[in-house]
Order: C-alpha cells, then sequence, then structure tokens
C-alpha cells in the first residue's frame, strides 16, 4: 500500500487482524465446543454412576434392613421360646431349626445376664464370653432392641478377634444381639459376611467400585474392598459427621489419596445403625468418555481448519477490492476530517439514515469523558445520541426529534440545551442542527457546545449570594482600604445598620470607644502578618447600645500576595457573656453556702455537688460526680418504704421533703433533713433532681436523749414503769391479733429494806443495778425488764409459754443468788423472789395480769422467799 494511503493503511491493518481474530475465534469455539462436549459426556457418565452409586446403596441398604428384620425376628421368637422352653435340648433344637433355614447366619447362642454363652448351636461357642459393651444402639433398659457389634475376624465366637487396622479386609463374622446385661438373658446372631459378600460381588461392572457396610459410628461392618487404608477411614469418618449433621442420603466426591478421587453415595438407615456406602472410580468412570472424546478430535480438527483457511481466502479476495474503493474516497474524506478536527466544538455528520457519518476529534474527547460506549464512540445514531441527553426545557422537542426533523425536510434548523454525565459529574451542551448536502442527499450538521464551564459560574454565583443572603453569621467584606463593599441581612439585623447606611465607610462607625489603640494595632498586626485574626470585641448597635461580639476577620489576597478584600464574620454574643456572668455568680453562691447542695441527673447519677456537700458527705467532688447517692450515703437504717415514697414524689414533678440517715465513707452515721425539686425540660420530662440537705444530727441526737431519758429507769437502765406498762399493752394487743403466747415475770428482791437500813442507801441502788443487770445479760433482745417501784421489777417475755417463763425464772433466781454484789460496806448476797404469769385467751389488761403475777410473788414471799411461783391461768382464777 502507497504511504499517502495513511488512514486506509491503518484501516486495512485492522480490518486484517480483526479477520485474523475472528477467524482465531470461530476455530477457538469450535475446539472449545469441542472440548464443552466432551466435558458433557463426562458430567454425565459422573451423574450415571453417581444414579449407579445411589440405587446400589438403596438396594443393598434394603437387603442389610430386611435381613436384620429377619434376624429380629428370629431373636425374638428364641428369646421367648427359651422363656418357655424347659430343657437345653428343646433349645437347641430351636437354634437349629432357625439356623437351617437362615445361610446369611454362622451361629445362634443364648447368653446369661454376664454375657456368657450358655448354649449355641456351634458346641464350641460354650463358655465364650460375649462383650456386651460394644454394640449399637445402647440399652435402654426397656424393649429389648437388636443391637449390631464390631466385624470379627474369625469363623464363629470361639476364634473371633475384633478387626482393626489397615491391614487386609477379611472379616468373617458381625455379631448381632438382642437382650443381655440387666435386662436378662439374651440371644446373639453371627452374620456370615461371605454371605453378604457374596451377594454384593455378584454386580457385574467395568469400572472400579466398592461397596462398605458401617455403623453409625464408623465401624466397617463388611467391605468389598480388599485392604481398608487410612484414606479410606478418614473418608467413612467424614460420612459419619454427615449423618451426625443430619444429613442421611447423600453424594460427593471424595480424594482417597494415592487411589485418587472416587464418586461416593450413602444411605443411613433410620431404624438400624449402620449405612451403606457405595463408591466408584472417578478415574475409571471417565476413561470411557475420554476416548469418545478423543475419537471425535481425529474427525473434527481437520475440518476446523479446512474452514478456517477457506475463511481467510474469502477474506483476502474481499480485501483488495475494498482497498480500490477506498483510494477513490480516501483524500476526499481525510481533507474533511482534518477541517472538522480543527474545530474547538464537537461535530457530527449524521446520513439520511440517522448513522454519523464523519466525528470530529472534539466528539472522541466529549465522549471519552462521558465514558460513552465503544459503538457511540465510532459512529453513533441520532436516536442513542438523542437518549443520552435531557433538554433543560421539557415542553421543546428532544434532540432526536430536532435531527429527525432536519433530516426529513421539516425543519431548516434546531437548536437547544441539554445536559448529560461524564466522569467528571454533569456537562451542560449548546447544540446547534443544520442541513448539510453530500453526494446529493440531505444530511444534519450537528454543533456541540461545551458551556459547562459558564453554567457551573453562574451557578456557584448563584449559590454563594444564597449562602451570604441566608448565613446567621453577620459577614462584612471590606476592600484593601478598609471601606465596606458589601454586607448580609445578619450584619444589618444584628447592627441595625442597613447595606446603604454603611457601604463606602469603614467599620469603624460600630466602634464603642472601650477598646484602645493598642488593641486595635494588635489585631491588623496578627491579621496583615498570619492572615486571619478572631477574638471577643465590643461594638455599639446603631441604637447605641453596645454588644459583644466573637469576630474573625480573614484576608483575601491577589496572586502576588497583596491584600484584594477583608471578610469579617462575627456573631453577636452579648445573651451568652451574660448567662456566663449569671452561672458563675449562681456557682460562687452556692459554694458558699452552708447548706449541702447536690444535683444529679434524671438517673439519679451525680452531676455537681458544692464544697458544703463533700463536708458533710465525706466525700469529694471528684469522687461524688459520676456514682449514684444511695450506693455511696446509705447507711442500711432507712425502711424501703421512705425510698419507695420519696421517688414516687419526685418522680411526678412534685418536690418531697424528709429526713434521711446516712453514712460516711468511714462508717460514721448523721442524719439530714432533705428537700429533692425535680426540674424538668419544656416537654415536662423530669431531666435533673436538686436536693438541698441539712445536718441534724445534733437535734438527733438530743431528741434519742429525751427519749431515752422519759422511758428509762436512771438508776438500774432498764424501762420505767409508765414505758414498761406501755409496751406491756403493745404486747397484749399483739397477742390478741396473732394469738402468740407470752409471759410476765414479777421480781423482788428478798430483805432490801434491811440493806437500806444496815449499809445505807448507796449499797442498796449499788445492789439494785447489779440485779438489773445480771437479769438483763439473761433475757433476749425482744425480752423487756421495766422497774415497778422501789426494789419491785417486771419482766415482759413475748412468745413464752407458761413453761418456757418458769425455766427462764429459776436460771434469774439461781444467777441472782449465786453471786455477792460488791459494795462499799463489803460483798452482800442477795435473793429474789419472782412471781410468773403467762397471758391468758382472753387476756386484754395489764391490771389483771400484772396482779396475778404479783400474787404468785407475795405467794412466793410467803413460803420463805428466794423461790419462784407459777400463777394459775386467767380461767382458773377467775
Amino acid at each position: 500500500m502507497p504511504p499517502e494511503a495513511g488512514v486506509r493503511v491503518t484501516w486495512s491493518r485492522r480490518a486484517d487482524w480483526s479477520t485474523v481474530a475472528a477467524v482465531a475465534l470461530t476455530v477457538a469455539l469450535a475446539l472449545g465446543g469441542l472440548l464443552y462436549h466432551g466435558q458433557r459426556l463426562a458430567d454425565e457418565q459422573v451423574q450415571a454412576q453417581r444414579r449407579l452409586a445411589v440405587a446400589e446403596t438403596r438396594h443393598n441398604a434394603h437387603l442389610f434392613g430386611q435381613t436384620l428384620s429377619a434376624v429380629e425376628l428370629s431373636l425374638r421368637g428364641l428369646l421367648q421360646a427359651a422363656a418357655q422352653d424347659a430343657s437345653d435340648e428343646a433349645r437347641a433344637q430351636r437354634l437349629r431349626e432357625v439356623l437351617h433355614n437362615a445361610p446369611h447366619l454362622r451361629s445362634l447362642s443364648l447368653l446369661d445376664r454376664q454375657g456368657l454363652v450358655v448354649l449355641s448351636s456351634n458346641p464350641a461357642n460354650l463358655g465364650v464370653k460375649v462383650d456386651l459393651r460394644g454394640f449399637l444402639p445402647d440399652a435402654d433398659g426397656g424393649e429389648p432392641l437388636l443391637r449390631v457389634g464390631r466385624a470379627h475376624v474369625g469363623r464363629d465366637l470361639v476364634d473371633g478377634v475384633l478387626a482393626g487396622g489397615d491391614a487386609a479386609v477379611d472379616l468373617g463374622f458381625v455379631p448381632v444381639l438382642m437382650g443381655g446385661g440387666a435386662a436378662g438373658p439374651g440371644v446373639v446372631a453371627t452374620l456370615n459376611v461371605d454371605f453378604f459378600l457374596n451377594r454384593l460381588m455378584a454386580r457385574e461392572s467395568d469400572t472400579a467400585w466398592a461397596v462398605d457396610l458401617l455403623r453409625w459410628d464408623g465401624a466397617l461392618l463388611l467391605s468389598t474392598r480388599d485392604a481398608d487404608p487410612a484414606a479410606w477411614r478418614r473418608a467413612n469418618q467424614a460420612l459419619v459427621r454427615r449423618w451426625q449433621d443430619g444429613a442421611d442420603i447423600g453424594t460427593l466426591l471424595q480424594p482417597m489419596g494415592e487411589q485418587g478421587t472416587w464418586i461416593t453415595a450413602y444411605r443411613s438407615d433410620h431404624a438400624r445403625p449402620f449405612a451403606v456406602v457405595a463408591r466408584v472410580d472417578e478415574a475409571a468412570a471417565l476413561a470411557g468418555a475420554r476416548a469418545e472424546v478423543r475419537r471425535q478430535a481425529w474427525i473434527v480438527t481437520p475440518l476446523i481448519g479446512l474452514a478456517a483457511l477457506a475463511l481467510l481466502g474469502g477474506y483476502g479476495m474481499f480485501r483488495r477490492a475494498t482497498l480500490r474503493r477506498m483510494r477513490v474516497q480516501a483524500e476526499q474524506v481525510e481533507q474533511q476530517a482534518r477541517l472538522l478536527d480543527a474545530l474547538p466544538a464537537a461535530v457530527l455528520l449524521f446520513a439520511p439514515n440517522g448513522r454519523a457519518l464523519q466525528i470530529n476529534q472534539a466528539w472522541r474527547d466529549m465522549a471519552r469523558d462521558a465514558a460513552l460506549p465503544a459503538a457511540l464512540l465510532a459512529g453513533p445514531h441520532y436516536e442513542a445520541l438523542g437518549a443520552l441527553y435531557q433538554g433543560d426545557d421539557p415542553d421543546a422537542p428532544t434532540l432526536g426529534q430536532g435531527i429527525a426533523a432536519v433530516l426529513a425536510g421539516q425543519a431548516d434548523d434546531y437548536q437547544g440545551s441539554f445536559h448529560g454525565s461524564a466522569s467528571a459529574g454533569p456537562r451542560w451542551y449548546r447544540v446547534l442542527v443544520r442541513p448539510l448536502q453530500r453526494d446529493g442527499r440531505r444530511c444534519a450538521l450537528l454543533l456541540q457546545m461545551d458551556v459547562t464551564a459558564q453554567r457551573r459560574s453562574a451557578e456557584a454565583l448563584r449559590l454563594n449570594s444564597r449562602v451570604f443572603a441566608i448565613n446567621a453569621e453577620a459577614i462584612v467584606i471590606t476592600d484593601a482600604h478598609n471601606r465596606i463593599v458589601s454586607v448580609n441581612p445578619a450584619f444589618s439585623r444584628i447592627t441595625g445598620y442597613g447595606a446603604d447606611e454603611v457601604l463606602g465607610r469603614t467599620p469603624s462607625l460600630l466602634a464603642s470607644g472601650q477598646h484602645d489603640t493598642p488593641f486595635y494595632r494588635a489585631m491588623w498586626t496578627q491579621l496583615l502578618e498570619q492572615g486571619s485574626w478572631a477574638g471577643e470585641i465590643i461594638n455599639r448597635r446603631k441604637s447605641g447600645e453596645c454588644y459583644t461580639q466573637w469576630l474573625t476577620i480573614h484576608v483575601d489576597r491577589d496572586a502576588e500576595g497583596r491584600p484584594l478584600h477583608f471578610v469579617g464574620l462575627f456573631q453577636d454574643i452579648t445573651e451568652r457573656k451574660r448567662a456566663e456572668s449569671q452561672l458563675r455568680l449562681l456557682g460562687a453562691a452556692l459554694d458558699a453556702a452552708d447548706n449541702a447542695v447536690m444535683i444529679t441527673d434524671s438517673r439519679a447519677v451525680i452531676e455537681w455537688a458544692n464544697p458544703a456537700f463533700s463536708r458533710l458527705s465525706g466525700y469529694s467532688l471528684q469522687e461524688l460526680v459520676g456514682r449514684r447517692p444511695q450506693d455511696l450515703l446509705s447507711s442500711g437504717d432507712q425502711r424501703p418504704e421512705i425510698y419507695a415514697l420519696m421517688w414516687r414524689t419526685i418522680l411526678a414533678g412534685e418536690v418531697w421533703r424528709g429526713e434521711m440517715s446516712n453514712c460516711r465513707p468511714d462508717g460514721t452515721p448523721y442524719h439530714v433533713s432533705q428537700t429533692i425539686t425535680p426540674l424538668a425540660d419544656e416537654h415536662g420530662s423530669v431531666r435533673h433532681f436538686i436536693a438541698v440537705l441539712e445536718d441534724i444530727s445534733e437535734r438527733k441526737a438530743r431528741e434519742l436523749e429525751l427519749r431515752r431519758l422519759a422511758t428509762t429507769d436512771a438508776l438500774t437502765g432498764v424501762l420505767n414503769r409508765r414505758a414498761f406498762l406501755e409496751a406491756l399493752e403493745e404486747e397484749l394487743v399483739r397477742y390478741q391479733r396473732h394469738r402468740r403466747v407470752g409471759a410476765v415475770l414479777m421480781l423482788d428482791l428478798d430483805h432490801f429494806k434491811l440493806i437500806n437500813d444496815r449499809h445505807g442507801h448507796a449499797a442498796g441502788d449499788v445492789v439494785l443495778a447489779q440485779v438489773c443487770a445480771v437479769a438483763r445479760e439473761r433475757l433476749r433482745r425482744t425480752d423487756r425488764m421495766g422497774r415497778l417501784g422501789g426494789e419491785e421489777f417486771a419482766v415482759l417475755l413475748p412468745d413464752t409459754t407458761r413453761e418456757g417463763a418458769a425455766v427462764l425464772a429459776e436460771t434469774l433466781r439461781h444467777a441472782v443468788a449465786g453471786q455477792d454484789v460488791s459494795t462499799a460496806a463489803g460483798p452482800l448476797n442477795v435473793t429474789v423472789s419472782i412471781g410468773v404469769a403467762a397471758f391468758g385467751p382472753t387476756e386484754r389488761e395489764t391490771t389483771p395480769l400484772l396482779g396475778r403475777a404479783d400474787r404468785a410473788l407475795y405467794q412466793a414471799k410467803d413460803e420463805g422467799r428466794n423461790r419462784v411461783v407459777v400463777a394459775q391461768d386467767a380461767a382458773a382464777t377467775a
């Protein structure tokens, strides 16, 4: 081809390579089809072998299952007959009869509970001990089940040895058991492995195959294989895991080590503990299919080669004729292409059929940027082109409609604005379509100009203007001489100045006079050196009111670094500053308050506490924040109902007031008067609680001391007469309500008047105090002792019978009499007389009860003192 051909030469080489590639692709597809056909033959052969393996497992599972069912019937009959037959001869005869019609059995044996053979169709088995633990399924103690044992090497039980290892598979029999052990006597049958192998080996096949019979635990019962290598055992264990996961039936491919991959089908019996596995050697199964593929390849491959040569020859003749026609038109087309490529706008020339005859480089660049399909790059149809663009005016004709109208002569021109997608985002175009005559045909010339930059500039300007107008922060822009050139509405809202009032003026019209010259000098220095400044500044509104603003100023510079504009953004922070001042004042007031104050969130987690709270509780603020008061302060003495009432009140939004008993970190208890106020948000939901606490520990201590003085005898420390009688009345009320038992003791010191007369009242006081101490040591926490007057005392014994009260009274009498009281006059020995009275069924008043106890006391004194007298029941006394 001559050098001036240029484009023609390039086109011819591309066509050559395309044709060669097409022929090569055709050859490749033909060869691929041949390979696909061979693969299909192989797949069909594998599937056929899978189906045969599945049928084999189904057939053998049925065979072995039926055999086990027959054996189960036989063994169950033998068990029943063994229980009925009286003589061993009759039992032996039954064994022989069953074995006679069972070629699948080698022997039948009766076992005792320990597994010892006591009777067998093979006399040599007598006395053999059968291990009952190796059978499946496990015995459940109910109805006897047929259980399958492990395969043995040997002829019968007498010489059987458990099979194992990867040695040659020479299995002799499989024992099956019914009964035995704790369930009573049992029957064991030995399955003839050779019988089943003969049935399995009768299958004729050209393919290597193997059938295994496994127990559920993977133990090999019988196999058509000659050996059991480790790879086969691992494959069988993999099947066991599938059965355990519930996959009873299935097929798969299993690698068998050096023996390659085998097609495996398995079927697990639901009723019996066995499964049948059939395997076919995949390589042997595929041998026939591969031979057929090789035979077909010898026939088809030469035919494919001849067809490829014919195609290449035909293309050569077509190529020569086409090149002759192209040389005539090439120069004209190339000249037009150069002219179109020089245009900045994208140009397409559409033929009357709508297909693009010519496109320029600008169009190609635009199409690549838009990531258009390759078909559109070569010569798009105007309908495909029109589908790429969306018109800005939805009511105007589409691009495709406009080009069609020009081609049909219905319009002399068409123009419009459109947008489409590109790799860098959406693009906007201005499109013009004019008619053009070429070779006597009406064509359409399309000029497409990219107006994206102009469109984006306009959009950015509009968006910036909108942001400038709606920004909540005030914006003020000045020129290089600090004259205001633009402000936004927020500026007017904050300062009170309209835009027409500030344009051309400097921001100094806002100065409040509260900042000195060094302040502004430092601001301008930082602004010009660093390009920005930010800080608080106090300015004055148009109304004369001063306000605080947070001002940020940025410098806009030209290419040489000279300032062009200064952009200031500020917001009014007057209210925030006022709120911060109020918060500081409030915080100082709370810190100085004497009362303890604590603030928690809605979950009662402490957020803040004042120093008075830390002094009161003993915890620092760091220890308090983030903790709950009940976890730190609770003493455990408060009743739960108090907390329940408090929470109901404050969660309802009401103020709660009350007293609490708290505890410091060192265990010191203290009492507070507390007021808790809930704080709700604008929706009425409680968000915080404020607690104000006052230490009332001293007041509570005084109240407790007054209460003790009002109820306690000062000399002895026991209850005084009034407090004791009140306690007795309360106990009688509980007695009447709950019908509990109770009793009262009346004690009187014998000859106490003599002690006062001889040794003085001081000695008498010591005796009274010591006697009370001895008595209180022997009373319970619930018992109450009181001094009724002089040397007369009473003891209230709740939940105590009359007999129990009498025993306690004797204990007290002996304890008092058994010790000497140390006084200033020397050791003194005293005794006590005690009267006992139990609560009567209708006891309601204290006077009758104490009267009965008092009469019993004086009876003890009349009988010689230093003794205990039990009063009669209230009913007997009445």
